[in-house]
């Protein structure tokens, strides 16, 4: 028996620092930093509100990022701070100052926090609180809302910068409702059937006795009778009753309700001033990528806001990364904030052409230094 306890005894501590470890990799993986912007389902027109949101917070006193979006899509109305660091009595710390871009027609839109407080706040939640308003020329798809860090400008009390994750709001604009209604045809239609009757027929007659009177004169005048008859017409009586009165009463209701929600991705088509077109932009990214991660990759661009491109590499299962490209100069972070420098790492045919250009310039060059050393010789003879 003692045998058995000891085993059991030293068992349990050899897997003692495995359970630890596993704690503490759980531990690790809960306090990942994340700024997070809420997704939203709209129609054109409408406006709607979305949340950024902190989580994993390991303790700050200073934070500053921007906000980005599709202005031909979206319209920011207004940005408001949400009171997420607290005080020791749970109250809105007065210590910290926002501040936030004067005009909200600015993409991307800063936001930034500061505190003169004495230590760091680990409060988690909703930090901001964003407006928006639908343009009404707004197409049924999807377009996304972008939050991207200031990297310096994210510390602690002890000026140590602390790095942020950041994931992206998706915002849903679907088509409005086509109802055709085919409604309230009601006829009626009264038939009347009528019934004569006759109810009674009276026929009276009386006959007056004729009455002859003879006098007798002496000039033996004829004596002239009179005959007098008086006749009671027959009287007839019929009466009329107008019956059967039909009324039918037909109602027929037809609603036809048809909702389609069509996605399309955006893709800007205005290269003015870029320093690729998209898809050289969107070639040198899948090189970028493959090339520091070994792995083959698809790629689909999408424009948003004004000045940023963004590029989804896929695996063929699922995405794997997101590039957020500066179009005019090539260069951005990808979601992990990492940096990334397409003209630097990228391969196109952007560069194929220059190298060509290159080439034929130094042909061109040579063969003219052949030309003219061959006419200097001819010259001298």
């Amino acid at each position: 028996m003692k045998k058995f306890i000891s085993t059991m005894a030293a068992l349990a501590v050899m897997l003692m620092p495995v359970v630890s470890v596993s704690a503490v990799a759980e531990e690790a993986e809960e306090e990942k930093a994340l700024l997070t912007v809420s997704s939203a389902e709209v129609k054109a027109g409408e406006d709607f509100t979305v949340n950024v949101d902190v989580s994993g917070n390991p303790g700050i006193i200073a934070m500053r990022f921007f906000i980005g979006y599709d202005s031909d899509v979206l319209e920011l109305v207004s940005a408001e701070d949400a009171g997420l660091f607290k005080n020791a009595d749970g109250e809105p710390d007065k210590n910290v100052t926002y501040t936030g871009s004067k005009d909200y027609t600015y993409n991307p839109y800063s936001l930034m926090w500061d505190s003169l407080s004495d230590g760091n706040y680990t409060d988690n939640g909703t930090i901001a609180v964003l407006h928006f308003h639908v343009v009404d020329t707004a197409e049924a798809g999807n377009t996304y809302i972008s939050i991207n860090t200031d990297d310096e400008n994210i510390f602690d009390y002890d000026f140590n910068d602390i790095p942020f994750s950041v994931e992206y709001g998706e915002v849903t604009i679907v088509q409005e409702e086509e109802e055709t209604t085919t409604t309230e045809t009601t006829t009626t239609t009264a038939e009347e059937t009528t019934t004569t009757e006759a109810t009674e027929t009276t026929t009276q007659a009386t006959t007056t006795t004729v009455e002859t009177t003879v006098t007798e004169v002496t000039t033996e005048e004829a004596t002239t009778a009179v005959e007098t008859t008086t006749v009671e017409e027959t009287t007839t009586a019929v009466e009329t009753t107008a019956v059967e009165e039909t009324t039918t009463a037909v109602e027929t209701t037809t609603v036809e309700e048809t909702t389609t929600a069509v996605q399309e991705t955006t893709t800007a088509d205005d290269t003015t001033g870029y320093f690729a077109s998209i898809d050289e932009l969107v070639e040198m990214a899948k090189k970028d990528f493959e090339t520091k991660n070994g792995i083959s990759v698809t790629a689909t661009a999408t424009k948003v806001g004004n000045d940023l491109i963004r590029i989804e590499l896929s695996n063929g299962e699922k995405v794997v990364s997101v590039y957020m490209i500066d179009p005019r100069t090539g260069t951005g972070t990808d979601d992990a904030n990492g940096e990334v420098n397409l003209p630097q790492t990228g391969v196109t045919s952007w560069n194929t052409a220059l190298e060509a250009i290159g080439a034929v310039t130094m042909t061109t060059v040579g063969a003219w230094m052949v030309v003219s050393s061959l006419r200097k010789k001819k010259d001298e003879e």
